[in-house]
């Protein structure tokens, strides 16, 4: 028997030891080499031939920071022979307050003089007149005569994020000569702010010949990683540089491809996937249209070779942030034919995303950075790259529509031939809720959580078919709370309350069909004029009702009428 044990404990251990070899080769991600990175209802296999000024609109609060286009320009057209520049944009929430910073210089983009300018808001909305991050670069000030020139005889700042490290907020700008991208003195610096005196004062040099294209993100291993283009990155490729936990000025450079000749990459974006992998993705200046991801599992050191996606892209800057709720997004300018519009993309798992809403556009919008604070999305852009503007947006709002919406209905529908339907409500697969009449107040049930767990309950002759399709909606009317039920049949789908409207039943509709009706709990459910067959009651209601933030559909109304 021992010997029997033994045995066992080796063949066990040597299996372990194989499955241990086996999961080291092979990348732990879905998708480090398939090429599916947007897909989802209403969305094109095609991704070029998506409709991108008639997708879903997302409410937002917008507001211009800093405007230095020229008197009279128009924001569709700016007039680049006169004004300034205003383009890299970069936000943080640090003690208390919205930090916000930009690149801003004379004429066109990243010229000699160009410096690095900032402004502060409490709410994200409100903010202070700009204010100077950085001095003009060394002998690159108007008074230089190269001021305003493309040469390598004067320099520029370009702004590059902050960076809040150990309790203190640090900015990083990137200084080399103004001749091209980039030049042969290139650096990365850092600014210390300093309380006391309310200005920044230079920390040093965190990099020599680099420039991130985001700030630095914490690894799980207590390291720093962001990405580095070096001043010769069109021949030798990007690199992403992981340390900066010992000091500013402590880092390790990883190449991706060790050469340009596979794929003109540039901005490098990253995020972590929820298997603890890291996945980045980079703009393609060979402009396919396209773009490309790479997989590392080793936090940073190695990456897979990048593979082209299909995820449209104007050959523009892309930001991704991974949600405090588990989700991720993407704002970018995914239509491949022009910076216009910028849209934010929604995934679960950070591979594949399946909704794509419209965020602002009808002109030229890009340098997109994000950020999430107290239930909202904060995104800092460049109008025309003459204008420095944020949106907020509530999360809650990214649980609307999955599916291109008609523009003249609030609702969202993957119609289906074939199905039984009521002549005045739209059969449906999937329903998802954009908005109704303008005032959503509910948030979408979770497709991963079923309020049944896993029982159907019976309505009439029909039961439920097991949602992910299904989803209620709160809205306040006059002071009176009622309920939209929307529901999926297994066989005849129907949409319930739509637009409050109570059709009757045509003579083809079959005996037990549930048919529309609108719930007001302030009456309680004792409309008598249907029969007892088609009428909806407020226990099977309840239990369909998810919650939101009013709390669980109840059928005792309140004192005040409403529920």
């Amino acid at each position: 028997m021992p010997t029997l044990i033994a045995v066992s404990a080796v063949l066990i251990a040597s299996i372990d030891m194989i499955r241990t070899a086996e999961a080291d080769t092979l990348p732990r991600s879905n998708f480090p080499d398939t090429t599916l990175m947007l897909a989802g209802p209403g969305l094109s296999n095609d991704t070029h031939r998506i409709d991108f000024e008639n997708l879903p609109k997302l409410k937002s609060v917008h507001v211009v920071v800093s405007d230095v286009r020229a008197a009279g320009s128009s924001p569709e057209k700016p007039d680049k022979s006169a004004g300034g520049v205003n383009q890299h944009n970069y936000l943080v929430h640090h003690a208390g307050r919205f930090w916000l910073m930009w690149s801003d210089g004379p004429g066109v983009e990243d010229r000699v003089g160009q410096r690095v300018k900032y402004a502060t808001s409490f709410d994200g909305i409100d903010w202070s007149a700009p204010k100077d991050l950085t001095p003009y670069p060394p002998g690159s000030g108007p008074d230089s005569p190269h001021y305003g020139t493309r040469t390598n005889l004067g320099k520029r700042y370009i702004a590059r994020g902050f960076w809040p490290r150990n309790g203190e907020l640090l900015a990083l700008v990137s200084l080399d000569e103004a001749a091209g991208f980039f030049g042969p003195g290139l650096e990365l610096r850092a600014f210390r702010f300093d309380e006391n005196t309310g200005t920044w004062l230079d920390a040093g040099i965190v990099m020599d010949d680099a420039i991130n294209n985001f700030p630095p993100r914490k690894l799980r291993t207590g390291d720093w990683l962001m990405s580095r283009r070096k001043h010769d990155y069109k021949t030798v490729g990007v690199d992403f540089l992981v340390g900066g936990s010992k000091s500013i000025d402590d880092w390790r450079s990883y190449p991706v491809f060790g050469s340009a000749s596979e794929l003109k990459a540039e901005e490098p974006e990253w995020w972590a996937l929820p298997d603890g992998d890291l996945c980045a993705v980079f703009r393609d200046n060979a402009k396919s249209g396209y773009l490309y991801r790479s997989i590392s599992s080793d936090d940073g050191r190695t990456w897979s070779k990048p593979v082209r996606t299909n995820f449209p892209d104007a050959t523009s800057k892309v930001c991704g942030l991974r949600l405090n709720d588990g989700r991720y997004v993407l704002i970018s300018n995914s239509n491949p034919k022009k910076r216009d519009p910028l849209t934010i993309a929604l995934s679960d798992d950070g591979g594949v995303f399946s909704k794509l809403f419209y965020l602002v556009g009808g002109r030229r919008v890009d340098y997109p950075h994000v950020i999430e604070h107290e239930g909202s999305l904060f995104i800092a852009f460049s109008g025309g790259k003459q204008s420095v503007e944020v949106l907020k947006i509530r999360i809650a709002d990214l649980t609307g529509p999955e599916t291109k919406c008609d523009p003249k209905s609030h609702e969202d529908v993957i119609s289906e031939p074939n199905m039984l339907r009521d002549s005045r409500v739209p059969a449906a697969t999937y329903v998802r809720l954009r908005e109704v009449e303008g005032r959503s107040r509910g948030e979408s049930h979770s497709p991963k959580r079923h309020p049944h767990d896993g029982r159907r309950p019976r309505l009439g002759r029909n039961r439920l078919q097991r949602p992910s399709a299904r989803e209620n909606a709160h809205t306040r009317r006059n002071g009176r709370e009622r309920i939209e039920i929307r529901t999926v049949l297994r066989r005849a789908p129907e949409l319930l309350a739509h637009k409050g409207q109570l059709p009757d039943r045509p003579p083809s509709q079959p005996h037990g069909h549930i048919r529309t009706r609108m719930v007001d709990p302030a009456r309680g459910n004792h409309d008598r004029s249907h029969s007892e067959r088609s009428r909806l009651s407020l226990r099977p209601l309840r239990q369909m009702a998810c919650r939101t933030g009013q709390g669980r559909f109840s059928d005792k109304p309140r004192s005040d009428g409403i529920s």
